[in-house]
């Protein structure tokens, strides 16, 4: 996926990387596939999360940050079962590189067989998305 935007940042996603754009007083964007994909064909999945700024930060100057997957802290669950990638927040001692406007915890969780993970975010909203 190919990332660009009207403050001159540009950048190539892969699977597993994270793009979190800060839209605040505003920024015309773009994400569209790859050369690859339109050259060989295939699927492109992703996922765009929006949270609403308060009105209080709403004139924050636009940002972008761009995480490769290896970059991504992640931790395991006590059973070691589960890996939790923390996108944003904090997951036990674990703290996203993501620098965000508003306290948020987002974590992409992964279970390759059954296990058992507790998580107390502390905020009063949650959103889970569970996906294949």
């Amino acid at each position: 996926m190919q990332h660009l935007d009207s403050h001159g940042h540009a950048g190539n996603l892969n699977p597993g990387d994270v793009q979190w754009m800060t839209a605040g007083a505003g920024v015309v964007h773009s994400e569209m596939p790859g050369d690859e994909l339109f050259e060989k064909g295939g699927t492109l999945e992703g996922f765009q999360m929006w949270v609403n700024l308060p009105k209080e930060k709403k004139m924050t100057k636009p940002r972008y940050q761009e995480l490769k997957s290896t970059e991504i802290p992640s931790s395991k669950s006590d059973d070691g079962q589960i890996t939790v990638k923390v996108l944003a927040g904090k997951f036990k001692d674990t703290k996203a590189h993501i620098d965000t406007v508003t306290p948020i915890v987002y974590y992409d969780v992964f279970a390759e067989k059954s296990g058992e993970v507790s998580f107390d975010p502390g905020v009063k909203r949650l959103f889970v998305y569970v996906y294949r």
